[in-house]
């Protein structure tokens, strides 16, 4: 039998798991956690209660904000028994705001519910948000039927929503932090990376059908609220300079105000010289003015500086806030009310049927730098796999994944950099067809000998390793440590050396070893080349590149190097190369 919230969502229009008529919604709850280790198990026990008879699967995502009690404890414990729950440990304490967004970006179902983890806003009035939900609407508010707040906390709530008018947006009547949306929601701010975060701000950058319906209001049941009335105002004035321009309009027109009013002083003073034969007498009628002009410059000039401080964050590119570690959700991110895993959980795993994950995790590359590193297995994404990545990343406990993408795949580089992908080197291959001239002869310094490498060239081609390769992205990226970056350049040395599907040629100059490359034998690949910096200039590069040609005359030869890196692409050129694809790294960070 399909109960009343399923019904009214279905003859509303409103959202469906799979679309049909009559079927619940799936639902992320998402909590903010600071400090709330004392609730956090009754607010789990009492959600699985309501989710389990609204929801067709429903997850918990708990994201705790820099608790100093005993709180990311708890929720690994309720994660490790039950599947439907999933934890976000941020880094620090970054605002409540903050942590709610972390939350809305790691959700994976269809609608997203908030709720605070004081228990104030009952769990079980979260299908009366439900019911609202309908095809006019696209956010519901609880508004509390009779508020458990001291009279501070309701006078700053109602400047907070006033704020939000003054954004220009239009909202509910009632804003508070139990809401229901509908995730797609989330995709008008999904490129947001500014420290200071306003969800109901935010929310009106991609709708504004708001309803705000009445719900119950209990007392608070452990410690005290986190908000005091002077952090509320606060928060109220950062929601205006942070999301609306109006402040600087507003100064402009007081200073249009206030020159109307010296044009009219000094019309007066004008007429009473005129009229009466003598100037305006008296100090505080000059004392008045100067204060009046003065304070309306001050307050420009303040409303400027504010603006300008919020430019200066941005340049800085802080970000929102930073993931520590997550815990659950890896075996089933949801359950379903009947007791079994909607698609795409471990359940459709052993059957074989689960979706194939989107990254690799590299275990060489893992193993050198002490962290989880993946790569992701798709080179274009849309908005949608760009998500799943980084639901998956975060979920896997990868701290760094790499994206290879096309250098004009504008859609990909968007959708990537929403999620947290960055930027941070350019790939261009080349190729050389088999008889190919190079434009200038191809010959090297007349002191280069290329050979094969021996084991007595090692010790000092390993040192040009760790100090000849600072160009690449491993070294732009500083979140990886220099000592492990010229490690790795080491050992990909050493692989050269050991692996029979490599080989490595040495440029010798009066006995001194100024270069190297490594190959790749079949199909034969240029994988490293490195040049001495003292050596440089003098066609060490050229004597190597030719040294290869020459052992694969009848082959095509290929080669990657850094887009940037504008000497070896023209050495390369100039040996009978052509670039085949140019593309881009991006590296996320969780």
């Amino acid at each position: 039998m399909t109960n009343p919230l399923q019904a009214s969502i279905s003859s509303r229009g409103g959202s469906t798991a799979n679309g049909a008529g009559g079927t619940a919604p799936s639902i992320s709850v998402v909590v903010p956690v600071f400090n709330g280790s004392a609730t956090l198990e009754e607010l789990a026990q009492r959600c699985r209660a309501v989710l389990s008879e609204c929801a067709s699967s429903y997850e918990l995502v708990m994201v705790d904000d820099g608790s100093s009690d005993a709180s990311w404890d708890t929720i690994e414990r309720l994660a490790a028994a039950d599947p439907a729950v999933r934890g976000v440990r941020l880094a620090r304490n970054y605002g409540q705001h903050n942590a709610l967004l972390a939350g809305i970006r790691a959700a994976r179902n269809e609608l997203v519910a908030t709720i605070d983890d004081d228990l104030q806003n009952p769990p079980e009035e979260i299908p009366t948000l439900l019911t609202a939900l309908d095809a006019d609407v696209d956010v519901v508010y609880g508004e509390p039927v009779a508020k458990r707040q001291g009279l501070g906390r309701r006078l700053a709530t109602q400047v907070v929503v006033r704020a939000l008018r003054v954004l220009g947006g239009r909202t509910a009547p009632m804003v508070s932090a139990f809401r229901v949306f509908r995730t797609e929601v989330r995709d008008g701010f999904a490129d947001y990376t500014g420290p200071d975060v306003s969800i109901d701000g935010l929310l009106t950058w991609r709708t504004d059908r708001f309803v705000a319906v009445p719900v119950r209001h209990d007392p608070r049941a452990h410690g005290s609220s986190n908000y005091s009335l002077l952090k509320l105002i606060k928060h109220a004035l950062t929601m205006i300079t942070a999301f609306s321009t109006r402040p600087l309009h507003l100064a402009s027109g007081l200073g249009f105000l206030v020159i109307l009013f010296g044009v009219f002083v000094l019309a007066y003073v004008l007429v009473r010289f005129v009229v009466d034969g003598g100037s305006v007498p008296g100090f505080p009628f000059l004392a008045s003015i100067i204060s009046i002009f003065s304070g309306a410059q001050l307050f420009a000039i303040g409303v400027i500086g504010e603006y300008l401080a919020r430019v200066h964050v941005r340049v800085m590119s802080r970000p929102s806030y930073a993931v520590q570690t997550t815990v659950g959700g890896g075996e089933a991110p949801a359950t379903s009310r009947d007791g079994t895993s909607p698609p795409g959980t471990s359940a459709d795993a052993a059957s074989g049927d689960r979706e194939p994950p989107p990254c690799e995790v590299l275990d060489w590359d893992t193993e050198l730098w002490g962290f989880p590193v993946a790569r992701v297995l798709a080179e274009r994404l849309d908005q949608d796999e760009a998500r799943r990545i980084a639901a998956w990343g975060d979920q896997a406990g990868v701290r760094c994944t790499f994206l290879l993408a096309g250098a004009d795949d504008g859609e990909t580089a968007e959708a990537a950099r929403a999620v947290g992908f960055w930027p941070v080197d350019s790939r261009v291959t080349l190729r050389r067809e088999p008889g190919a001239a190079p434009r200038d002869g191809g010959a090297g310094g007349d002191a280069v000998e290329v050979r094969l490498a021996g084991e007595a060239d090692r010790a000092a081609l390993t040192a040009l390793a760790r100090e000849a390769h600072t160009d690449t992205r491993f070294f732009f990226d500083r979140g990886f440590p220099r000592e492990g970056a010229e490690e790795l350049y080491e050992r990909w040395l050493a692989r050269g050396f050991e692996s029979p599907e490599r080989e490595v040629l040495v440029a010798d100059r009066r006995g001194e070893a100024v270069g190297y490359v490594i190959v790749s034998i079949d199909p034969p690949a240029i994988e490293l080349i490195a040049v001495a910096q003292a050596a440089r200039g003098e066609g060490v590069g050229r004597a190597l590149v030719a040294a290869v040609i020459d052992r694969y005359p009848d082959s095509p030869v290929t080669v990657v190097t850094q887009g940037r890196n504008v000497a070896a692409l023209r050495l390369y050129e100039a040996a009978g190369f052509r670039v085949t694809s140019s593309q881009a790294w991006y590296h996320r960070w969780s």
